[in-house]
């Protein structure tokens, strides 16, 4: 097959073009108590003036709930 490559994945359809920092992520959403749904992440990062896109790698993390904010550092880092 000429011009295709069979084991280069399609690029991602979610989450963020941008890296989004870790240290940072962690800001916006202190004070949020564990264990924590994915909507509960994202209205905490909303209140505290979370740029769009940290809430974009917010919004393309699975709908679960996280025990620790590690947890939602590697969601955020696996959806992008």
């Amino acid at each position: 097959m000429a011009g295709t490559d069979a084991s280069r994945p399609d690029p991602p359809t979610r989450g963020p073009t941008v890296a989004i920092n870790p240290i940072e992520l962690q800001k916006h959403l202190s004070g949020l108590d564990y264990p924590a749904s994915k909507d509960a992440i994202v209205k905490k990062a909303e209140e505290s003036g979370a740029d769009s896109d940290t809430l974009d790698a917010l919004q393309g993390i699975a709908d679960k709930e996280y025990d620790a904010p590690t947890a939602i550092n590697a969601a955020v880092s696996d959806a992008s």
